[in-house]
């Protein structure tokens, strides 16, 4: 190769970089976990292509089967973060993360491999996004999506708050997780605000914040009293009960186009309670599964009912706020101390435990 081609033109923070040729070169994606037919917690996953034409693909992690009388489970459809440009569901980071999540909160789970920048320019990963979910309805009787808003410092996909229509967002309750220590934390209190004071009278919404930790450092110390707290809080989040009775408003005659899967992933077929589906991203993953709620609520879906939302540590535009006249409930909880998806990076620490039972409280909501 020419040396003048394989120049080095931009560098993202040691993460990735491009070459004068096109090249791309990324740091993190050297270790995959390859998925498993069983695990130490009775969690099986495997891998599954979404889009032959596109590529678009997801992990999808199956929990532990001890009684097939036992009833559907939830279903969880999870945005991984990354910059849009970095990271996989394959990574050790988010492969362990979503399999304990899997374990705790006693769900299917689908990590969607979305196609990412900067080969992938975005609107890309809110379309894949979009598309992992219709794969999902085409398991009950599902099809698909309408265009896209175009591209603005202020446009609704990259800054909800501005978003006139927040209001009519496609699920019941949401949860959103942000940490003291984390640059974007105010984005996430802003992003609150903007729902609660949105008009959202469908359901409800819950911020919690971690003391004390940064951006994710659920996935950095998953192993933290921090993190295991976060896991608690997020399984909580899955496992409640509704205290009213949701209306599934099905529109389902906007243009559509027919999903490619044609019903045939048994783990879906078998084990998934299509009336109660979530969605949950971190980072740049929120932006991502924001939009698909939102479009949902617009567009209409049938086929599927999406109870609720969780978000770690949101990274949307901060251009301030603004009511959306969204009917539902939201909470926001912040994690003092802690950095950016502290609990990728620290699984086990304390915060990132406590962060996984908020998150899996809200999924057991029902």
């Amino acid at each position: 190769m020419d040396a003048t081609t394989d120049e080095i033109i931009f560098n993202f923070q040691n993460k990735f970089q491009i070459y004068k040729s096109g090249r791309i070169e990324r740091f993190t994606d050297e270790d995959i976990v390859p998925s498993s037919p069983d695990s130490d917690s009775g969690v099986r996953s495997k891998d599954v292509v979404i889009s032959p034409q596109t590529g678009l693909s997801g992990r999808l992690f199956l929990p532990k089967i001890t009684d097939s009388t036992a009833g559907k489970l939830s279903l969880l459809l999870y945005i991984h973060g990354g910059a849009f440009c970095i990271e996989s569901p394959f990574s050790p980071t988010y492969h362990n993360y979503v399999a304990a999540l899997t374990a705790k909160a006693n769900i299917v789970v689908l990590s969607v491999h979305y196609r990412r920048a900067t080969e992938h320019l975005l609107p890309i990963a809110y379309e894949d996004a979009w598309e992992a979910l219709q794969w999902v309805i085409a398991h009950s009787k599902g099809d698909g999506p309408e265009e896209w808003l175009n591209y603005g410092p202020n446009d609704p996909m990259l800054n909800p708050g501005k978003d006139p229509k927040l209001g009519r967002l496609g699920c019941g309750k949401m949860l959103i997780f942000v940490a003291e220590k984390d640059s974007l934390r105010d984005r996430g209190w802003n992003y609150y605000k903007a729902v609660k004071e949105s008009g959202w009278g469908s359901g409800s919404v819950e911020i919690v914040e971690t003391e004390g930790e940064g951006h994710v450092f659920h996935l950095l110390d998953p192993d933290s009293d921090k993190a295991l707290a976060l896991m608690e809080k997020t399984v909580s989040f899955f496992k409640q009960i509704p205290q009213f009775i949701y209306v599934w408003v099905e529109i389902g005659n906007a243009p559509m186009y027919t999903c490619v899967n044609q019903n045939s992933e048994l783990w879906l077929n078998h084990h998934v309670d299509f009336r109660r589906v979530y969605l949950a991203g971190d980072s740049s993953g929120t932006n991502i599964a924001h939009n698909v709620v939102a479009r949902a609520g617009i567009a209409g879906i049938s086929g599927l009912r999406i109870m609720g939302m969780v978000l770690f540590h949101p990274f949307f535009n901060n251009d301030g706020e603004r009511h959306s006249g969204w009917g539902g409930s939201v909470e926001i909880v912040e994690t003092e101390g802690e950095g950016h998806v502290f609990h990728l990076f620290d699984p086990d620490s304390y915060r990132t435990m406590a962060l996984m039972e908020q998150t899996v409280s809200f999924l057991k909501q029902g």
